[in-house]
């Protein structure tokens, strides 16, 4: 009963070969565009929104480091009442890489807190002293750009200049304290009114 395999497909007829039923390819080609996904085209509100998208973020790019690529050969300090121009551009950020990062983190964080806080008609007096106190700690680190200038980099001046950083950011989030701690205490008459 045991045959061997080598003798029986050397004794198969050469012509038996199997072959495909006739349109099987095109069947199959028409199954499978069927069974895929059909992509849809943008509409274009979801053009208009990925576009928007694009331009948001090559601005903020460009705006974020715009500071990075700009070599000025002076450095203008603003303030409310005056405006102060310094020759030359020395910071405490181009002294060294490290100061340069501690810096850059104070005044980003700075400006981050600056930017949620919320102004309205019951925190007015509150939001109005603080920022009088900062423009104050502007004016001051303006004036210790101007010495670190005209006088060069110091222990005490680089000292005092990140001082004047932490000093600011902690006021900035004593401030947001102060407006959550109003904005608890708002809520809490308006539920008991309510009630």
């Amino acid at each position: 009963m045991a045959q061997d395999l080598r003798n029986l497909f050397k004794e198969t007829n050469k012509s038996e070969i199997p072959s495909l039923k006739q349109g099987h390819q095109l069947r199959f080609l028409e199954k499978l565009e069927s069974e895929m996904p059909v992509q849809s085209k943008p509409t274009l509100r979801k053009l208009f929104w990925k576009v928007a998208a694009m331009i948001t973020i090559v601005l903020g790019g460009g705006y974020l480091s715009y500071p990075l690529f700009v070599n000025s050969d002076s450095v203008v300090i603003e303030s409310k009442e005056e405006k102060t121009t310094v020759k030359g551009n020395l910071t405490i950020g181009s002294l060294s890489p490290e100061l340069n990062k501690v810096e850059k983190y104070y005044i980003a964080n700075i400006n981050l807190q600056l930017s949620t806080l919320k102004f309205n008609k019951d925190n007015k007096d509150l939001f109005e002293g603080y920022i009088t106190r900062l423009d104050e700690l502007d004016k001051a680190y303006a004036n210790l750009n101007i010495e670190l200038n005209e006088h060069g980099p110091t222990e005490e001046t680089i000292t005092a200049l990140i001082d004047n950083l932490k000093l600011r950011l902690e006021l900035l989030f004593k401030l947001k304290n102060k407006l959550k701690e109003i904005k608890l205490i708002q809520n809490g008459n308006n539920t008991n009114e309510t009630i």
